[in-house]
Order: C-alpha cells, then sequence, then structure tokens
C-alpha cells in the first residue's frame, strides 16, 4: 500500500474541495469533512458513488469521520518528525516492497507511488484497475492475490 512519507512535496497536493473539507474541519463540520474526503479518497477521480460498493463507501466514511473525531479531541500523540525525511532515505531501504495503488487514485498519489518506484532498489508496482486510494476495501480479493503473488515469489533465506 502506498503510504505517504515525510518529505514529499504536500505543496502538490491539488486536490478539489480540499478547500471546502478545510472550512468545513474549522466549523467543526465532521460529517461534512467525512464525507468530502471519501469522495475524495474512496471514490477517488472519476468514479460516482453509484459506482462503488456502498458497504465499503460507508465504513471508509466511518473510518474516516472515527479518525478526525478522534483528531478533534487531541487523542494520541503526534510523534516528532524525524531528522531526515524519509524520502530523502527510500534508497537505504533494502527489502522487497510492493507499492499498490488504484488506477483511480488522486494523481498526487499515484506521482508519489511513481516516486517511491524510482528511489527503493527493490521496489515492484501494481495498479489495481476499478480502485481508488483504499484498494485493499474497493477489491479485497484482488488485493490479497497481489500480496501474495508477491510474498510468495520472494526467496526466504535462513
Amino acid at each position: 500500500m502506498v503510504r505517504g512519507q515525510r518529505g514529499w512535496p504536500w505543496m502538490y497536493l491539488n486536490l478539489p474541495y480540499l478547500g471546502e473539507a478545510e472550512a468545513a474541519y474549522n466549523k467543526g463540520d465532521l460529517e461534512l469533512v467525512a464525507e468530502i474526503e471519501t469522495q475524495i479518497w474512496f471514490q477517488g477521480g472519476g468514479r460516482t458513488a453509484a459506482q462503488v460498493s456502498p458497504t465499503m463507501r460507508q465504513l471508509a466514511y466511518e473510518m474516516n469521520y472515527r479518525a478526525l473525531t478522534h483528531e478533534a479531541k487531541k487523542l494520541g500523540k503526534r510523534l516528532p518528525d524525524a531528522a531526515v525525511p524519509s524520502a530523502e532515505r527510500l534508497g537505504e531501504l533494502n527489502i522487497p516492497t510492493l507499492i499498490i495503488v488504484g488506477e483511480h487514485d488522486i494523481p498526487y498519489i499515484t506521482a508519489a507511488a511513481d516516486y517511491m518506484l524510482e528511489r527503493i532498489p527493490s521496489a515492484h508496482k501494481a495498479i489495481m484497475a476499478d480502485a481508488a486510494h483504499l484498494p485493499n476495501m474497493d477489491h479485497p480479493a484482488e488485493f490479497q492475490r497481489l500480496v501474495g503473488a508477491f510474498l510468495a515469489g520472494l526467496r526466504i533465506s535462513t
């Protein structure tokens, strides 16, 4: 799964409705923020709510809403940033790495996936069809198949 790495420039993140989500957050309207972010991250670019599983969409909304409420209540503890951003240390990874990205994910994330693919020596990338930012929720069986095939191809030494 493509996870955000520190040091990757958020300034290139240009999402539709991001300003609307920020304004809603500042007003305390977490339901609207969760809905906007569900549209961005779960539906992705070019898909409507009718084109995704309603059950998985609702689950994504609920997970996001829960995270937003925890953030608003300042629950949990944020760790300090590393002295050297992880984006600058990707070349140090010496492990097999599978980068999975959904074909409907936002361009910022697909660019981040390509950035990691270019810098992690043993990286492989898979693009999941008809999936956005949460490909494991969009198509769990296909996700498991991709990960299983990747793991099966690893040589384990003892």
